[in-house]
């Protein structure tokens, strides 16, 4: 399909008043379409994966507005600590008729440091293209997501979860949100790449939760809610996706606490050198 390449004229002086009534538009389009998605079907369990210092365990997606169309993520994979995964069909298109679009996919594991590590934070990142055009009306298009965590083992010992206030992602460019009115200046197309990242700290949310610890998190849930938007006005197309590549990465930072025998190695070699340094 080819998006872009058609004329368009528009109004400067009513690209806010569209951008208002677009919104509008998408509102209500998203309550008609969510209303009677009550049929839902089985989540996807991809499995466990392990990394250098951590497991991936139970790596599970959903969706409540494309469950035929499972999996959207796809199954990952792990390269060091980090998982990665590569979407080839997430993606909201909206076409010339005028129309909206809304997918959404829930991403879902348990992150379990390995014995002797602690989670220090956690590192999400993800990119996609835009593709807006047309030569009468205009287009819409975002990109959202949602991280939920809870902490659920601290220093290797069960605790009571504690939970980290939900995070958005932050998208560049234009904040995740693309119209072609204005985003475009007026058409006839507009296309772009984008791209997302959020940065969780769960050592200071622990702090934050009043949980004591000495070294950090070992065991956390972790649920990303990852939403495509697509809009488009009689004459135009609107089009949205992940990319196949680079699509969602998400890195742990480790803290690797040495074994008390190899502290003592490390304090009796350090004393050894300073005594012969005096000695010389």
């Amino acid at each position: 399909m080819r998006h872009g390449s058609y004329p368009i004229t528009a109004d400067p002086e009513a690209r806010p008043m569209k951008r208002t009534r677009l919104f509008a538009l998408l509102a209500a389009a998203m309550v008609l379409s969510i209303a009677p998605s009550v049929v839902r079907a089985t989540p996807v369990n991809h499995g466990t994966f392990m990394g250098d210092d951590v497991w991936y365990v139970d790596v599970t997606e959903d969706s409540g507005t494309d469950p035929g169309s499972l999996p959207l993520y796809g199954t990952p994979t792990v390269t060091g600590n980090s998982i990665d995964f590569s979407p080839t069909g997430f993606n909201a298109y909206a076409d010339d008729t005028g129309q909206s679009d809304t997918t959404d996919g829930t991403l879902s594991f348990m992150l379990q440091a390995k014995d002797g590590f602690y989670l220090a934070t956690l590192f999400l990142s993800e990119a996609g293209d835009t593709s807006l055009g047309g030569f009468s009306g205009d287009a819409f298009t975002s990109v959202t997501a949602s991280v939920f965590i809870d902490i659920l083992e601290v220093d290797g010992v069960p605790i009571s979860s504690v939970n980290v206030p939900p995070v958005n992602m932050v998208f560049t460019p234009s904040n995740g949100d693309y119209q072609l009115s204005t985003d475009g200046g007026g058409g006839p197309a507009y296309d772009t790449t984008w791209t997302g990242s959020v940065v969780v700290d769960l050592g200071q949310a622990l702090m934050n939760g009043g949980q004591p610890f000495k070294y950090g998190a070992t065991k956390v849930t972790v649920t990303m809610d990852n939403t495509l938007k697509a809009l488009s006005q009689p004459g135009a197309e609107a089009f949205i996706a992940k990319k196949d590549v680079d699509g969602l990465s998400i890195t742990p930072e480790i803290l690797d606490i040495p074994e008390p025998a190899s502290a003592l190695l490390l304090i009796v070699g350090m004393t050894t050198l300073g005594v012969s340094r005096r000695r010389r």
